[in-house]
């Protein structure tokens, strides 16, 4: 069976041939990119919590207090002479620990969170684009379904780049 051929002008222009409707901006593809850019970020923070906490954000503080020397944190001297064996145990929350691992310079957590939010931007701009295209070609004709299932959409995509 032969394949359609993709039209860059159905995808995002609106005219007669697609209704004036963008065929991207249709709402069971606005659905799709939700759907996929969500278990994106699922599986991103998934494999940031897969990584060690404590060796990923703290070995030069961890090779300091083994040697006894002092360490300079935030422009104040902190001394590593310090007894381990009487020091309470606080684990961070799940928030606290994902937000310390984005800070992480880990290459590896670096290019996860670099792809993913290469991805989200990318769509970002896909979906201005559209929308922009769809509400100036034809201002005319407007699907108010259409253009505020984009602008969730956009609205998910920023927030999901802040995260």
């Amino acid at each position: 069976m032969p394949r359609k051929k993709v039209n860059i002008k159905n995808l995002f222009i609106p005219h007669r041939g697609n209704n004036f409707q963008p065929h991207a901006l249709n709402p069971f593809r606005i659905l799709f990119y939700i759907i996929t850019s969500i278990v994106i970020k699922i599986f991103v923070i998934g494999v940031i919590f897969m990584f060690p906490l404590s060796v990923s954000l703290v070995p030069s503080v961890a090779n300091n207090q083994s040697q006894g020397e002092s360490l300079e944190i935030n422009r104040n001297i902190v001394s590593t002479d310090i007894d381990g064996a009487n020091l309470p145990v606080i684990k961070p929350t799940l928030f606290q620990q994902y937000s310390l691992m984005k800070q992480s310079k880990s290459f590896d957590l670096h290019n996860v969170l670099l792809v993913s939010s290469l991805y989200y931007k990318f769509l970002l701009l896909l979906a201005l684009m559209a929308l922009g295209l769809n509400t100036f070609i034809e201002i005319r004709r407007q699907y108010p379904k259409l253009i505020f299932s984009t602008i969730g959409f956009i609205i998910l995509l920023l927030i999901l780049i802040l995260i």
